[in-house]
């Protein structure tokens, strides 16, 4: 009979759901997974039936075997109403799965509604997950606006740190170009020069990812361009390195130097001239020559940025170099010119060390010539 019950539930059929229990079935069976016939109505959406369930006096505050609670399940669907009944019967509003409360599991999902409902039933706002995070957090990672406000006025911590990266809210909105959830954290007091355990605060999380719409926002609301992470890289040297044009432009706008150096020694235009995961490194180039990038930096082994072009076997790069005042006499700690150089990148094309090369310019004899000849100054090799 208990099976005849389950099978009623599933298919949302209140009408036998109510002459099985008249025939004596358990409200409180269980299924193989441990569900009660409550449980699996919440699950499946019978609004019927799990109402029908509610009057007839089943538990609210059953859990299945793997800890699962019913309000959980309501919370994570997006059931307001069957949230708000199920509170109203006694489930408990901070048992959900494991550590992942409902309120959780609501603005995991997106659900805003039910935010409310749990809200004014008084869920903790600070609940965390079992990696660490609390539910403004994932809000903010996911964009959502709305649910990011509501959490915020009913007391959550706008500094909030996800336990595995130290990240807060707003690095977590601005790493991902929520442009809205950043003004509203930072309407609320959200700190601009917090870091996560990279060294990296909101703007420089921005940078990396060429939200430069949330950069504006960061510059406008006085946040410091200039903070390295932990290995010394800037904003700056970040855009630059993913080749982000529109967020280098903006960044140099805003203050930001053209020649703060890495933990390794590199510069902005050492990275750019290497040619690594720029679609626009010679508008960046440009740009930085522009405003006044030294051309002939040295890193911690004394290479130049011509050093870092000619080993890529970056032609465009070597040519706007040399027209922008690099020096190719110049010889870093081994010795080397930037003319011994070139194309060395070959012995490592395709590895995880380096890329392969820029263009097609090494793959050939006369490709690799034509570079010597620019190095050497030969007015026919397209200076």
């Amino acid at each position: 009979m208990n099976e005849r019950l389950f099978q009623a539930v599933a298919s949302g059929d209140a009408k036998r759901v109510t002459a099985l229990l008249d025939s004596g079935a358990n409200i409180e069976a269980r299924d193989a997974g441990g569900a009660t016939p409550l449980f699996v109505a919440v699950r499946n959406k019978k609004d019927r039936v799990w109402d029908l369930l509610l009057e007839s006096g089943a538990d609210p505050s059953a859990v299945d075997d793997q800890g699962t609670s019913i309000l959980y399940l309501a919370a994570f669907g997006g059931q307001a109403i069957a949230t708000e009944r199920l509170i109203l019967a006694g489930a408990p509003v901070e048992v959900g799965r494991n550590k992942t409360t409902p309120l959780w599991a609501a603005a995991a999902k997106g659900h805003v509604d039910v935010i409310d409902v749990l809200l004014v039933a008084g869920a903790d706002v600070e609940a965390r997950n079992e990696r660490g995070a609390a539910p403004v957090f994932i809000a903010a990672l996911q964009g959502n606006r709305a649910i990011v406000v509501r959490l915020l006025a009913a007391g959550a911590d706008v500094n909030s740190r996800f336990k595995e990266t130290t990240a807060t809210p707003l690095g977590v909105a601005a790493q991902n170009g929520h442009v809205s959830v950043v003004k509203a954290l930072l309407r609320a007091g959200a700190d601009k020069s917090v870091v996560d355990m990279d060294g990296e605060t909101a703007v420089n999380s921005a940078a990396r990812n060429g939200r430069h719409d949330v950069v504006r926002v960061l510059i406008d609301a006085g946040a410091d361009v200039s903070v390295p992470d932990t290995h010394g890289r800037t904003p700056l040297y970040t855009a630059a390195w993913k080749g982000h044009l529109a967020t280098v432009l903006l960044l140099i706008e805003a203050g930001a130097d053209v020649d703060t150096k890495s933990s390794r020694g590199f510069t902005a235009l050492h990275v750019v001239a290497m040619g690594i995961n720029s679609s626009d490194g010679i508008g960046i180039m440009e740009v930085l020559l522009g405003a006044r990038a030294d051309p002939n930096a040295r890193t911690n082994t004394g290479n130049t940025p011509l050093h870092k072009a000619a080993y890529a076997g970056n032609l465009a790069a070597i040519q706007l170099l040399l027209s922008g005042g690099a020096d190719p006499r110049l010889v870093d700690d081994a010795g080397m010119k930037p003319g011994n150089e070139i194309c060395y990148c070959v012995e490592f094309a395709g590895s995880e060390i380096f890329p392969p090369c820029v263009g097609n310019t090494c793959e050939s004899n006369e490709g690799m010539e034509r570079l010597k000849d620019v190095l050497k100054g030969d007015s026919q090799a397209g200076r």
